[in-house]
């Protein structure tokens, strides 16, 4: 996972605790796959 892409989903975090849950859902889901 590129370090640009830990960095936005943290500052969006920040704003909307909802988002990070469904980035990070995201990214489990393509580190599985």
């Amino acid at each position: 996972m590129p370090r640009c892409d830990a960095a936005s989903i943290s500052i969006r975090s920040r704003f909307d605790p909802s988002v990070i849950d469904k980035q990070l859902l995201h990214l489990l889901q393509g580190a599985l796959l």
